[in-house]
């Protein structure tokens, strides 16, 4: 079985305090949260951003669960402003992967011109 993390050991920073609070509401237990930080915080840097991007589809889910979380819900995107959202939140530089990949893994529509992106309604 694998250890779990109290609340206060997986969060570094006060301002992930806010990150987390939503993931904390979709699950049932703790210890299925605690498994999605120590998840998470692998793929992290200190500053809370994506520095490396899992080849495994369940730790793939994670982190793109968590950058669609850097979104506004309400909030109709250009192409532009999706990747400068996803510059501000990862370190290895291919947001256009990121940006398909948060398409095809239906965290977030696109146009059928790719002019614009909205975050779907819930995965």
């Amino acid at each position: 079985m694998v250890e779990a993390l109290p609340l206060c050991d997986a969060i570094s920073d006060r301002k992930w305090v806010f990150d987390f609070v939503i993931l904390i509401s979709q699950y049932r237990s703790w210890e299925g949260l605690n498994i999605t930080i120590m998840i998470l915080k692998r793929f992290l840097d200190n500053k809370g951003k994506v520095a490396i991007y899992p080849s495994k589809l369940r730790s793939k889910h994670i982190v793109l669960e968590y950058l669609s979380e850097k979104f506004d819900n309400e909030v109709v995107y250009s192409e532009a402003e999706v990747n400068e959202i996803l510059k501000e939140h990862h370190t290895f530089e291919d947001w256009a992967r990121l940006r398909r990949d948060l398409v095809d893994f239906k965290y977030m529509s696109r146009s059928q011109d790719g002019a614009r992106y909205k975050l779907q309604e819930s995965k």
